[in-house]
């Protein structure tokens, strides 16, 4: 099973939206613009994409963003919208701890 707290500290509770109200908070609505290329990347590091990295939006991308955003509960199947937007780079995050990437 995936332990998933840390997706959510923060947040006044489970889910996208709590999770959006948290990150809404600390950071603008424009801190999370992703490019179709920063997009493919982060459905890959969550192992929903496994076409090439190309910043070509096609049907394999459109799907694994499908996918992440069923499993987030968010609207717009498919679309890159900025809520889906910020919520995946939140999901997909990297934190630096001493100068080092850390998951």
């Amino acid at each position: 099973e995936l332990e998933a707290w840390h997706q959510t500290w923060g947040a006044d509770g489970p889910g996208s939206l709590a999770v959006e109200r948290a990150i809404l908070k600390v950071y603008p609505v424009e801190a999370f613009a992703l490019s179709l290329r920063e997009a493919q990347e982060a459905l890959a590091s969550l192992r929903l994409y496994a076409g090439v990295i190309d910043s070509d939006f096609g049907r394999q991308s459109k799907a694994a963003l499908a996918v992440f955003q069923r499993g987030w509960h968010l609207p717009a199947p498919g679309k890159l919208d900025a809520r889906t937007q910020r919520v995946l780079a939140v999901v997909t995050a990297r934190k630096i701890v001493d100068g080092e990437a850390v998951a």
